[in-house]
């Protein structure tokens, strides 16, 4: 029954993902803003951990916007953020923030086409994230999903640690162990591995040993930029060419296994080749960034001379749809970084808003039907607008 249903609601997300294409190509074709469908939004700049691809832990003074100013601004700029679909909440680490389930409150309260929210950590809280993760999703509607990732980028201790900081593997094992006794079916906890020149040659032995602790293990490639602090980081987090064959590999390995990911994995492993980006972004039309100062820029990657605003002291509207915004979009069409970019923290957004190129790519790969019915059995991805 419950696949008959499924099925019956292909069409109507099909034709609704097309409408949402037309509408982002015609908005990118002529460089002008639109109402986006998914934030980003880094809550703090402090952290508890010592990654080594991440230096955000290093800043003397980190910035953190506190829960009564995040409940300002998003009640204020309600109207806008009304299409507002999935949220990621970044940092540093989001759990070392005051109060975070408070501003999850805000979000679920003011953002009324919430489906999902999304927290990456480094698990470096052990069984107190646990506590923080039952307080947020009392704090959630009963149709709105909660992803945790739990960083990990080797099953053993040394080298994790080494990636990591002291004790990072145990503390994140014992987080997952922790949220495990959670029972909420809107809770979703899995695994986020940035491939690196210390866990090339592991990664098949990494995916098997972290599926035994969680539902599902995502790889990712380790991007330069001031956001995280590294900006004399090389390019792909220094993998040789020989290394960048052996996770392209792995990637396409991963694709075939899991048809779901295949979109994302693939355009990754394409990435590592070429060492160019081909798929589209919606960063600066769909997607939007707000720093923990309250700075807006069309993605977090981007270095802070293409900030468009603040939204301490202006309308994201009023900001968003600006001309220095549309100067802005039209900039990141040559723009190096993004020629370059491997991120793809919004993969469910260019799906569902810009979709001509993830449909071309999941047809020409056989999978879209089947693809297409794995995102309609997910929350985050239901009652799509």
């Amino acid at each position: 029954m419950i696949g008959c249903m499924r099925l019956m609601s292909l069409p109507t997300t099909v034709a609704k993902t097309t409408l949402n294409g037309i509408s982002f190509h015609l908005h990118s074709k002529l460089g002008i803003g639109t109402k986006p469908t998914f934030l980003l939004f880094r809550v703090t700049e402090r952290c508890n951990g010592r990654c080594r691809m991440c230096k955000v832990w290093s800043k003397p003074n980190p910035r953190e916007m506190e829960s009564h100013i995040v409940d300002t601004i998003l009640r204020s700029n309600r109207a806008f953020l009304d299409r507002i679909n999935w949220v990621s909440l970044t940092g540093g680490e989001p759990f070392c923030h005051d109060d975070l389930d408070g501003v999850v409150r805000s979000i679920a309260e003011h953002c009324v086409s919430l489906r999902s929210i999304s927290i990456p950590t480094n698990g470096m809280h052990g069984s107190a994230t646990e506590m923080k993760v039952r307080s947020i999703l009392s704090e959630l509607p009963a149709d709105v999903c909660l992803t945790i990732n739990v960083s990990i980028d080797h099953i053993e201790a040394s080298e994790n640690d080494k990636l990591r900081g002291q004790g990072a593997l145990r503390n994140a094992l014992h987080t997952i162990s922790s949220l495990s006794h959670i029972d909420d079916e809107r809770l979703l906890v899995g695994c986020l591995t940035l491939i690196s020149p210390a866990n090339v040659g592991n990664l098949h032995a990494i995916y098997h040993s972290l599926r035994t602790y969680v539902p599902y293990v995502s790889f990712s490639l380790v991007a330069s930029s001031d956001f995280f602090c590294n900006e004399d980081t090389t390019l792909f987090g220094g993998l040789t060419k020989e290394e960048r064959m052996l996770a392209s590999q792995f990637l396409e390995w991963l694709s075939h296994r899991h048809p779901r990911y295949s979109y994302v994995n693939s355009n990754m492993s394409e990435i590592l080749i070429s060492g160019r980006r081909k798929f589209p972004c919606v960063a600066g039309y769909k997607s939007l960034f707000m720093d923990a100062d309250g700075t807006i820029l069309p993605c977090h990657l981007l270095p802070r001379e293409f900030a468009i605003g603040n939204a301490k002291t202006d309308a994201i509207r009023k900001i968003w749809l600006s001309s220095r915004g549309d100067v802005v979009r039209r900039t990141l069409r040559s723009l190096p970084e993004c020629r370059r970019c491997v991120n793809l923290c919004d993969s469910i957004n260019i799906g569902t808003q810009e979709f001509f190129h993830f449909a071309c790519h999941t047809i020409a790969t056989r999978n879209f039907a089947n693809i297409m019915r794995d995102l309609m059995a997910l929350p985050s991805v239901r009652d799509l607008v």
